[in-house]
């Protein structure tokens, strides 16, 4: 990932304080007990609607733990070889044609040159969920350029195990395109939401953490652990997406 000059007041954007656009969703993990297992716990998020927040439908011996790490408290998930998790954020409404902020931090604990997968993922037309992009364990950030598969898995950056990266992607609806950032640097611009999403409403985003899946050439996944925190989702006010049009 390089830095982009053009986009120095995209990048602002995505730092100005959260009071300035209007939360929807946040979990950030205060208040809960260091050591506490959330495995398969629906909760109620710091903010959003109650019982609409949760580690889900764990396979194997994947278990989510609270973990004195980044900022107070975080989701400290570790998924063995074998075994899946996912994360689910019901906004508790649909938002369409709007212009949004979904953010997070992570720590890769490890790249162990697995092809285990940490996705990020939004509803398709018919509510279902599907990916948007991937951090793999083996140091890649990945997205697709059609229906997800091992075949059409694009590599747009590179992530370092044990550094902590603010993630923030600029869902637009309206024009149905996103961007991301990573610690201030851009990783994609402006790109297409892809066809097989819901390119004009959102009412519920995620994760999928995958320990199962082999990528060609016989890439196994070896096992993970992850540090979450800080999952939040924003209406982006109108005058905040200003600073983008004047590029």
């Amino acid at each position: 990932m390089k830095r982009l000059g053009p986009f120095i007041l995209f990048a602002a954007l995505f730092f100005a304080p959260p009071a300035q656009a209007g939360l929807i969703f946040l979990d950030d993990y205060e208040g809960l007990t260091v050591g506490q297992t959330i495995t398969g716990v629906i909760r109620t998020p710091s903010v959003g609607p109650p019982n609409s927040a949760g580690w889900i439908e764990p396979t194997g011996s994947a278990v989510v733990e609270v973990a004195s790490a980044i900022d107070g408290n975080s989701a400290g998930v570790t998924v063995p070889q074998g075994g899946t998790l996912e994360y689910l954020a019901n906004l508790g409404a649909t938002y369409s044609f709007g212009r949004f902020i979904v953010q997070w931090d992570i720590i890769v604990n490890t790249v162990n040159g697995g092809s285990g997968m940490f996705f990020v993922r939004f509803p398709t037309p018919d509510n279902d969920m599907q990916i948007l992009l991937g951090f793999l364990d083996d140091g890649r950030i990945i997205t697709f350029n059609t229906d997800p598969s091992p075949s059409t898995i694009i590599t747009v950056g590179n992530f370092v195990a044990g550094t902590r990266y603010h993630v923030s992607l600029l869902y637009d609806l309206t024009a149905g395109r996103y961007s991301i950032i990573l610690n201030g640097q851009v990783l994609l611009f402006d790109q297409p939401i892809p066809s097989y999403l819901s390119v004009h409403a959102i009412n519920k985003f995620g994760f999928d953490l995958n320990q199962t899946m082999p990528l060609p050439p016989n890439l196994e996944p070896k096992g993970n652990s992850y540090l979450v925190d800080n999952v939040r989702f924003s209406r982006l006010d109108q005058m905040l997406y200003l600073p983008l049009l004047m590029k």
